[in-house]
């Protein structure tokens, strides 16, 4: 001590006061004033800490709940509030307060900004003067390596929240996305109404990109969308030039480039209940051609073995069932409608029977008429 004392003008030397106290050895640091004095106080202890405290005239005496720390590892602790990059005697107003640049040369963070007020940043509804700003990357002044992070009162779960920009310019900015105070995240949006809500600009396309799989195997982007309560998890994906969807099995629904369309198994249009129909539509279908793939056709009418039934026999069933034979009812058709290649070979089966009637009454119709010119001769 004796030998740093000599340093000092005869000025300085009358404010230093070597002491020894029961607790350590200390120095005073007097400048005469009764409340500008302080102690730099080193334990006879193990902590290894040099204590800096003010006196406190209150109480007379040091004030230890104010004191700085000095470890000999190199850690500082500061009781109080800490004001970096500025020479003035305002106080600090929170625990740690930086005039400037807050950098580290190893880790993520280039710089934090606190308490928009300096201008930097242009004025914004969503980064008023006070909001907290975290601004990310090496040169914002280069126009677009910058990404700010800005909290506007998050404690509000109904519009608080953080907004997302990227900096173009010194004092220019451009959105990009908005996280609310209650979990949804806007995407071209500062009122997302969604969990997700992504939204394009009126002169620019705008679309959700996902990044393929696999491209050497043709494997395109995929979304998973995760189930619960026994429901499978089902994935939207593109394999191959084709857009499927599926459960991590057999594919179920596929669109080709072309907009064909694959369906493994049933499809309901105007339903939730298409049955056993592989197509079922609740309502009419507007159609310039339909084919119809059928097994079977109805010439065999035409063959020598089938039995043509006797018109008397044709009329007694009429009387009786209110039907052609092999013809549904009204009745069934209204209960189970109609399989329409079934019922076009029948309805071509009755047409051909009756071109058979036909041809044989005319056969009978060509013989009266001989018979009755045989008879005309004669009479005349």
């Amino acid at each position: 001590m004796k030998r740093l004392l000599n340093f000092y003008t005869p000025v300085l030397l009358s404010c230093l006061v070597s002491s020894s106290v029961a607790w350590g050895q200390g120095t005073i640091i007097d400048s005469g004033s009764p409340t500008n004095k302080w102690i730099l106080h080193n334990p006879e202890d193990s902590r290894k800490t040099l204590f800096i405290a003010p006196w406190y005239p209150g109480t007379q005496f040091w004030d230890f709940g104010a004191q700085t720390q000095f470890r000999s590892n190199g850690d500082v602790i500061f009781s109080g509030n800490m004001a970096v990059g500025t020479s003035t005697n305002t106080p600090a107003t929170s625990k740690l307060e930086v005039y400037g640049d807050l950098r580290t040369t190893t880790g993520r963070f280039s710089s934090i900004y606190s308490q928009n007020t300096d201008g930097i940043y242009p004025n914004n509804s969503a980064n008023l003067s006070g909001d907290a700003q975290l601004s990310i990357g090496a040169n914002w002044t280069g126009g677009l390596s910058d990404l700010s992070l800005i909290n506007s009162n998050i404690a509000n779960p109904s519009g608080g929240g953080f907004t997302f920009w990227q900096m173009t310019g010194a004092n220019s900015k451009r959105f990009l996305a908005y996280v609310r105070g209650d979990g949804n995240v806007g995407i071209g949006t500062t009122n997302p109404v969604s969990k997700l809500d992504v939204r394009g600009g009126e002169t620019s396309v705008d679309y959700l990109n996902v990044n393929p799989q696999d491209v050497t195997n043709g494997e395109g982007g995929e979304i998973s969308l995760k189930g619960s309560a026994g429901n499978p998890n089902w994935y939207m994906d593109l394999y191959h030039n084709t857009f499927r969807m599926h459960t991590g099995g057999t594919v179920p629904f596929q669109i080709a480039t072309d907009g064909t369309v694959f369906a493994a198994n049933r499809i309901g249009i105007g339903t939730t209940d298409p049955g056993t129909y592989k197509l079922a539509v609740e309502g009419k279908i507007g159609a310039r051609e339909v084919e119809v793939k059928t097994g079977s056709w109805a010439d065999f009418v035409f063959a020598k073995a089938y039995k043509l039934p006797s018109l008397e026999t044709v009329e007694l069933y009429i009387k009786a069932e209110k039907h052609l034979p092999n013809i549904p009812s009204a009745d069934e058709v209204k209960a189970n409608g109609i399989n329409l290649g079934e019922m076009n070979v029948k309805l071509l089966q009755k047409i051909e029977e009756l071109t058979l009637y036909a041809i044989e009454q005319q056969k009978r119709i060509d013989q009266l008429e001989k018979k009755f010119n045989l008879r005309s001769k004669d009479i005349k």
